[in-house]
C-alpha cells in the first residue's frame, strides 16, 4: 500500500458500524466495545492527522537535485558520477542512473549517522545539453524518480539556457 492514509481514515467507521448494527440488532452495546472502538478510532486518526503533517513537512522542504549528462548534483555540493548518458541519448542507460540516483537518495548527509532514512521530496532540473531528452526518456527518469523520493517536481532546463552555471527559482 502506498498511502496508508486513506485506510487510517475509513477503517474505524467500520468499527463504527459494527456497534450501531450491534446496538440496532440487541438494543445494547458493551461499554468495552466502546471502548475498543473508541481507542482504535483515536490511534487510527491520530496516525493519519500524524502521515498528513509529516508529508507536507517533507514536500516543503525539497532537497534541489541537478542531473546533468552522467552527473547527479545535490545542492548541498555532492556529486554522483555514472555513465548513464552516452551515444547521443541523455537516457540510455536506466539501471546506472538508477544505481546513482539511489546513491543520491541515500547521501552521508541526508543519512545523519542513521540505519534508516525517510523518503525527501526533491525539486529536479534536468539539464539535457545538446542530447535533448524525449518523451520516452523522461517517462523513465520520472518513474525511477518516484521510486527513491516522494512526490518529486522535474524542471527541464533548455539548452539555450543551459550555459549558465545557476538559475534563480523563486517559490510563491
Amino acid at each position: 500500500m502506498k498511502n496508508p492514509i486513506p485506510a487510517c481514515i475509513v477503517a474505524p467507521f467500520f468499527f463504527m458500524a459494527w456497534c450501531g448494527l450491534a446496538y440496532w440488532r440487541l438494543g445494547t452495546v458493551d461499554n468495552s466495545t466502546l471502548y475498543k472502538v473508541a481507542g482504535v478510532t483515536v490511534v487510527l486518526w491520530s496516525l493519519a492527522a500524524y502521515a498528513i503533517f509529516w508529508k507536507r513537512k517533507t514536500i516543503s522542504e525539497r532537497v534541489h537535485i541537478d542531473v546533468k549528462p552522467n552527473v547527479i548534483e545535490v545542492a548541498d555540493g555532492e556529486r554522483f558520477t555514472a555513465q548513464f548518458s552516452t551515444g547521443g541519448r541523455f537516457l540510455s542507460s536506466p539501471e546506472k542512473f538508477s544505481s546513482a540516483l539511489r546513491d543520491a537518495a541515500n547521501r552521508k548527509s541526508h543519512m545523519a549517522n542513521r540505519s534508516v532514512a525517510h523518503r525527501e521530496s526533491a525539486h529536479v532540473r534536468l539539464w539535457p545539453g545538446e542530447l535533448g531528452i524525449s518523451e520516452l526518456e523522461l517517462e523513465a527518469f520520472t518513474q525511477l524518480l518516484e521510486i527513491e523520493f516522494l512526490e518529486p517536481t522535474i524542471e527541464i532546463i533548455d539548452s539555450e539556457i543551459s550555459g549558465r552555471d545557476y538559475e534563480t527559482a523563486i517559490r510563491v
